[in-house]
């Protein structure tokens, strides 16, 4: 079960009920199948369990009824490719960046980079009753500078095993051996791998180990022709299917991997929505490390002259790739990569979004790799992305139809967190108290 909040106003008896009924709503079906109409939605104990036009006919005396008519409920958002603080975040900022998530809606993050405070955190959660989604847990990652040997990757994850870890992460520079040897004992485990793809490895090797899912579109684009040229349909079409035939999934995170790219101008950035949610000390080390010095500005300008490297040409590659993967049918899996450089939690859900709408998706299909496909991969673990009976009472309700408009999910109406419900009037005053926090850098 998912961990609860009892902050703010839900420390409220009355929004900690054993039985919601939600009354009225458009609920969402799954794919491009319009809302179903006039349903009313049954919770007890953090659980749907029921669906239907007809209101139960048993309810406790303590229910709470949230009248919906004309509302549309969706399920909460699954960020696939998220990260718990580390070392940017302390004190009440680890807290109002955990509630962030929640209060725009994502319910669920499969976190991808551990880190030795992690556990410690996720404890302090479940202990304090901290305002917070769930987590599905990546160990620290297995990069050429960190495991240099088959030995190291062996005993690595399996140290990983026994601390809880439940993913483990891949990044570049490692060997094909050591590569081999992370899918290979992660699988005696139980551990999906996740993550990068190594240079020395390659893509094809990379897709016919079973790699549950590749991050950022990694491997696919860089060092080759998708730097300088566009390239065809035929190729696009290529790499889609070969990504289908093998069963792995992608986790694009096309919005931030264009701030990484630095396609955007600072004053460009500086309009990223939830700024206002982040502390001007860390904001100013993101506009730090977003300036490029001269020289490597040079460098960058002289690639694009000679025809070596178009970061306009990589983007759009980006684009066309992604549009070509949904036509193939290669699973595609919501995830924003925030709390990341001009990447704010929660606030990010919209801008990605619009960015995988642009790219050929339709707001249907955009919706589906946030809700029903996300809680697919993560049904191990627990049984979240659908509208349905059995399903954790993780809700988003949103005034206007996503299907039409995906900025829908910018302003919700409410929000149910297995079973707890937080008003709009909870989500601003939320938000409104996270924003001063943050204006004064977290100084007690």
């Amino acid at each position: 079960m998912k961990i609860i909040a009892t902050i703010l106003i839900l420390l409220c008896p009355a929004f900690l009920q054993a039985q919601i009924v939600v009354s009225g709503a458009h609920v969402y079906v799954g794919g491009n199948q319009p809302f179903i109409s006039n349903q009313v939605i049954t919770i007890e104990n953090g659980e749907i369990t029921s669906v239907s036009d007809k209101a139960p006919h048993t309810l406790t005396s303590d229910i709470k009824v949230i009248e919906c008519k004309g509302c549309y409920v969706v399920p909460g958002i699954i960020e696939m490719h998220g990260h718990l603080p580390t070392r940017e975040y302390k004190g009440k900022e680890v807290d109002d960046l955990l509630a962030l998530f929640v209060t725009h809606g994502v319910t669920t993050v499969r976190s991808v980079l551990g880190g030795p405070a992690q556990l410690d955190l996720l404890e302090r959660i479940e202990k304090e009753k901290i305002l917070a989604p769930d987590f599905i847990m990546a160990g620290p990652g297995f990069s050429g500078g960190n495991t240099k040997s088959v030995e190291e990757a062996v005993a690595r994850i399996e140290e990983y095993a026994r601390q809880g870890w439940q993913l483990v992460k891949v990044y570049n520079g490692l060997t094909i051996e050591v590569y081999n040897a992370i899918i290979k004992t992660a699988k005696v485990h139980n551990m999906p791998v996740i993550g990068h793809v190594p240079m020395a490895v390659g893509l094809d090797r990379v897709l016919n180990a079973g790699q549950q899912t590749i991050e950022h579109l990694d491997g696919y684009l860089e060092g080759g022709a998708g730097e300088y040229r566009l390239l065809t349909s035929k190729e696009l079409n290529l790499l889609a299917h070969k990504t289908r035939d093998a069963k792995v999934g992608i986790v694009p995170t096309m919005k931030v991997w264009e701030v990484i790219l630095k396609t955007a101008s600072l004053d460009e950035l500086m309009q990223t929505k939830g700024l206002e949610y982040v502390s001007n000390e860390l904001l100013e080390n993101w506009i730090d490390g977003y300036e490029l010095p001269i020289i490597a500005e040079v460098k960058v300008f002289l690639k694009k002259l000679l025809g070596e490297y178009d970061v306009d040409i990589l983007v759009e590659n980006r684009r066309k790739l992604l549009g070509a993967m949904q036509r193939a049918g290669v699973k595609i899996y919501f995830g924003t990569d925030s709390p990341q450089t001009f990447s704010v939690a929660g606030a990010s859900v919209v801008p990605e979004m619009l960015e995988m709408q642009a790219s050929g998706m339709s707001p249907a299909q955009v919706i589906e790799s946030a809700t029903v496909n996300a809680g697919s991969l993560l049904s191990p673990y627990f049984k979240v992305g659908q509208v349905k009976a059995g399903y954790e009472a993780d809700l988003i309700i949103l005034k206007n139809n996503p299907l039409k408009d995906l900025r829908a999910f910018e302003d919700p109406a409410g929000i149910i967190i297995n079973g707890y419900y937080l008003s709009e009037a909870t989500i601003r005053e939320t938000l409104q108290s996270i924003k001063l926090r943050a204006a004064a850098n977290y100084i007690d």
